[in-house]
């Protein structure tokens, strides 16, 4: 049986999703629940950055009921002396190395949640030490493809459901008089994801190492 340990950057798959789908979100219950087929989740991971303190506590609160335990950190600010700009760095590349290393042996599937390949040195590794290595991301890179057993692009129907609004749109009818007709008009949803997908069962919520 394949006993998973899920390990996602937040924050890469938010831009990589973002740019592919045209701002849409991933709905990470049905990420999850997608996983579930392939096998049991023993332990899932969820790293992300934040600008602000607790700016977002809520979307956070939502992995943790899903059952991912939440790792977060700070974007720290910096001046490029060669540009001579400030420029933001929160990078989680060499702690979700370091979570996947030491707690390797509690799986023997490692669910890449990155696109990254600067995380191409912990994919080999595991696949040296015969744990298989799914990368499950958007826009993955070739470094990764070419190393790990299985790459998949994360499909549409894992997103966040797109919802409707109303508009007024002011025509006229065949005799030249004015008519108002409403329409159903496709946005995005920007709050936090509401689905009725499952919950998941097999892992404890908010469960850390």
């Amino acid at each position: 049986m394949r006993k998973l340990g899920v390990f996602v950057d937040l924050s890469n798959l938010y831009f990589c999703v973002g740019k592919r789908y045209k701002g849409r979100k991933i709905d990470y219950r049905a990420y999850i629940n997608y996983l579930k087929d392939i096998g049991t989740v023993e332990l899932a991971y969820a790293y992300g950055t934040q600008r602000r303190a607790n700016e977002a506590e809520l979307f956070y609160k939502t992995l943790k009921e899903i059952g991912f335990y939440v790792k977060n950190k700070q974007v720290k600010e910096y001046l490029d002396a060669d540009k001579g700009r400030s420029r933001s760095k929160a990078d989680w590349d060499v702690g979700m190395a370091i979570d996947i290393l030491s707690m390797s042996d509690r799986f023997n599937t490692l669910v890449l949640g990155s696109a990254d390949g600067d995380l191409e040195p912990v994919v080999n590794w595991c696949v040296n030490k015969g744990i298989c290595v799914i990368v499950m991301a958007t826009g993955i890179s070739g470094d990764l493809k070419d190393r790990a057993n299985e790459s998949i692009e994360i499909p549409e129907s894992l997103l966040e459901a797109r919802s409707l609004k109303r508009r007024r749109i002011l025509d006229f009818d065949p005799d030249g008089n004015e008519a108002i007709e409403e329409a159903l008009l496709e946005h995005e949803e920007h709050e936090t994801p509401k689905t009725n997908v499952e919950p998941v069962s097999d892992i404890q919520p908010g469960n850390g190492p």
